[in-house]
């Protein structure tokens, strides 16, 4: 099939685990895709392009050794569908998995949709989108059901947006945002920041349950532990309002401190020290953040948001303003003296 000029649906996959998983999951999409679909295919190494797929795909060449969010990111900026989706290397679709998603999207008040994703070899569910919990967690949606549970449906309502496995979302969606796919929240959660932010500006997510995908084992992950802490503290800093009440800051010391019995002393470890190392970045004011792909990037409204139910509209300046207003008390008190004794 000849790749369409105007094609509706963008179909962005991340070539990042093996040429195996690779070729299995872009044989299932071109066998099933719709005529009116692109596929991009985006690498950060060299690709010979063995199979002569350059009249069916599209390439795009990241950055050497860049992660998924920053492929994602750039082949989304070349991206011409209306609707685009984003799926895993190692995620194999199934017939009318991709009509059945973008229906959801006749409602213009819908910027993702969320495919059930289940997992190779098993009727188990993977995941039906994600979800972020007060204390600071990404939680996979429906992992572990059977995919003809009772509590199928009602698990799908706790449903924020997608997984980074397989996605849908709607371009003017996207762009309302500075960044889609932010490298600073890094690759393991940079969907439920997506879905956040997303909600932000007004948006829902759907979870289709009438569309199936099968990931064929764990998402590829360039992140060692130490930025997997730091970009998990940094997301649940950037969402201010969750860290405000009192059972939402025991909630995110406790997920904190129960990784060092949840996980290998040593990876634990330097998790922990990657968290701490973000109250630096927080001493330095609201308008800088610094980036793990060696940049400095401005924060605008867009990417460090206020959530949905904030009552304060810039709770973050307000809390590095007091903290600079204590600091300097002393000084303050001391001028008063000095001018009270002259």
């Amino acid at each position: 099939m000849m790749r369409p000029a105007h094609p509706k649906l963008s179909i962005i996959i991340p070539a990042l685990g093996t040429d195996e998983q690779l070729e299995d999951s872009l044989v299932s999409v071109l066998e099933h895709r719709a005529a009116d679909s692109e596929v991009l295919l985006v690498f950060n190494r060299p690709y010979a392009d063995p199979y002569d797929l350059g009249d069916e795909v599209r390439f795009v060449h990241a950055p050497r050794r860049r992660g998924w969010a920053a492929c994602v990111q750039a082949a989304f900026e070349q991206a011409q569908g209306e609707f685009i989706h984003v799926l895993a290397d190692n995620v194999q679709v199934t017939a009318a998995w991709a009509d059945a998603c973008l229906a959801y999207f006749d409602d213009p008040g819908v910027a993702s949709v969320a495919p059930v994703v289940l997992r190779g070899g098993t009727s188990q569910v993977h995941n039906l989108g994600v979800t972020y919990e007060r204390g600071g967690r990404r939680k996979l949606v429906g992992a572990g059901l059977a995919d003809d549970a009772p509590e199928f449906e009602a698990a799908a309502a706790e449903v924020i947006g997608p997984s980074r496995a397989a996605g849908f979302y709607r371009r003017g969606a996207l762009e309302r945002l500075a960044t889609a796919w932010d490298v600073r929240i890094g690759d393991r959660l940079c969907d439920v920041d997506l879905a956040l932010r997303l909600r932000e500006v007004g948006y829902t997510s759907r979870a289709a349950l009438d569309a199936r995908v099968v990931c064929q084992g764990p998402l590829p992950c360039i992140n060692g532990a130490f930025r997997d802490g730091r970009f998990a503290e940094r997301l649940y800093r950037r969402y201010t309002t969750l860290s405000s009440a009192k059972p939402a800051r025991l909630g995110h010391m406790a997920l904190a401190l129960g990784e060092f019995a949840r996980l290998p002393l040593g990876i634990a470890a330097l998790r922990f020290l990657g968290r701490l190392t973000v109250q630096a970045e927080s001493r330095r004011g609201p308008g800088v953040v610094a980036a793990d792909t060696n940049e400095t990037a401005a924060v605008s409204d867009e990417t460090r948001p206020r959530y949905p139910d904030a009552t304060s509209s810039s709770p973050t300046t307000h809390r590095i303003d007091s903290a600079d207003k204590r600091r300097h008390e002393p000084v303050a008190r001391r001028r008063r003296s000095r001018r009270k004794a002259a």
